[in-house]
């Protein structure tokens, strides 16, 4: 159990990381950021080679600290301030003299965006070149802050091409199952993973930030209602209600450019927001114990990721949706669910939204949260007051585990020709 625990909070370790805007725009922010630190002089030119996902997520979202969308203005972005020690909180610095450099780079041409259609998922290629003739070539690929490339004019100064088997930080995650996860997250010692509280709260201070002003279509503050002294002691619909519109104000905020950090989940910032903020909310309303919430977002999260990872990481599912059904297994931990009753919850989500499309980063992500979170505690409520959906039904299975497989299949196999569309669309 102890080597299990280890490979637990190794994963969470790995898969949880602060974040300021969406990841996509901000990873490639990064680039520019290190490849910086390496020319002699001004920059010249650079071109920044994209994925087809990259380019879907980072096409209309908000950049923190700007008025602008999109992938050329947070390339530039970093270029002039970007941190680059920062990893995803990158742009955390950015200010209206930083903007104003930025676009006068844009305006000379030298910077651009180029749509790499040989690559899938998580790639960036940047080149850039100074006055001088120098250039940096610089490659993150397969996570949001994997560097596994970088050469200066002809000298390799890094060669470390991205592994199936570091997608968990270096572990496999064969060491996780909804029963070994459930087990983990009631059976660990608190303190190791109290952190989880914390790095909630950003996410928690990050949708009430979303709540205070019109950011991008105001989903969460418009939907919100309600006393927010109430007490409520089971899960009725306008607690639900309440906990999706707070989550949605979240990604309102930061689909929009705001600034304020948030944690990531499985290099999603959407996911982070969801896996988090529905636990803490019907939490604070039980008046939970500190170390049954800690443990309730601890299950969340590791479902969050558990489910991701039987997809990839980016691709034309939503994984907001997995995320809301972490978010629902920890809600029903709070209210004492056991094993069966988690399972039941996984089943019951996926019978509602078992597939949502992902079509970029952008203000509507907001809804998509709020939808899924819904559909989630929806369903955790039925199983709570002993209705769920019965196995056969659809792509729907006797256990959990086999319905995720399901999605799996419906992920990896059905919806490869969805993304397809969605970006020739989209272009």
């Amino acid at each position: 159990m102890k080597v299990k625990n280890a490979e637990m909070l190794q994963i969470l370790r790995a898969e949880l990381a602060p974040a300021v805007g969406c990841t996509e725009p901000a990873a490639v922010a990064l680039t520019c950021a290190k490849g910086k630190k390496y020319l002699d002089s001004d920059l010249k030119q650079m071109v920044v080679n994209v994925s087809r996902n990259i380019y879907k997520n980072g096409l209309m979202v908000g950049i923190p600290g700007t008025s602008q969308k999109g992938l050329l203005i947070a390339a530039a972005l970093g270029y002039v301030c970007g941190n680059a020690e920062a990893e995803l909180e990158v742009l955390k610095d950015v200010s209206a003299e930083c903007t104003e450099k930025a676009e006068k780079l844009i305006a000379s041409s030298a910077v651009s965006i180029k749509l790499d259609e040989s690559r899938n998922g998580i790639y960036i290629r940047t080149v850039m070149e100074d006055h001088d003739g120098n250039t940096v070539e610089i490659v993150l690929e397969g996570r949001h802050t994997y560097i596994s490339a970088l050469k200066k004019n002809e000298e390799v100064l890094l060669n470390n091409p991205y592994l199936d088997e570091d997608k968990t930080g270096g572990e496999s995650g064969s060491c996780m199952s909804i029963q070994s996860i459930f087990q983990f997250s009631r059976e660990c010692a608190v303190e190791d993973i109290a952190f989880l509280k914390e790095y909630a709260n950003m996410n928690v201070e990050a949708a009430k930030h979303g709540m205070t002003k019109n950011y991008g279509l105001s989903i969460g503050r418009l939907m919100y209602q309600g006393d927010s002294g109430r007490q409520t002691s089971v899960l009725d619909h306008q607690t639900i209600l309440e906990a999706s519109s707070l989550t949605a104000s979240a990604s309102d905020a930061r689909m929009a450019g705001c600034n304020s950090p948030i944690m990531t989940n499985s290099g999603s910032g959407n996911q982070g927001i969801t896996a988090a903020v529905p636990v803490c909310f019907i939490s604070d309303r039980m008046k939970t114990d500190p170390e049954m919430t800690i443990r309730a977002l601890c299950l969340s999260n590791l479902i969050a990721i558990y489910l991701k990872q039987r997809s990839d990481r980016l691709s034309a599912f939503c994984g907001t949706v997995t995320a809301a059904i972490g978010a629902a297994c920890g809600v029903g931990f709070l209210f004492g669910a056991e094993l069966q009753c988690i399972e039941d919850i996984i089943n019951t989500a996926f019978s509602g939204i078992s597939g949502m499309i992902c079509d970029g980063a952008k203000s509507s992500c907001a809804l998509k949260i709020l939808l899924a979170v819904e559909n989630a505690l929806l369903s955790a409520k039925l199983v709570l007051e002993n209705h769920h959906v019965p196995h056969g039904e659809g792509i729907v299975c006797k256990s959990a585990e086999e319905t995720i497989d399901n999605i799996h299949t419906l992920t990896m196999q059905g919806m490869r020709s969805t993304d397809d569309t969605i970006i020739s669309i989209m272009k």
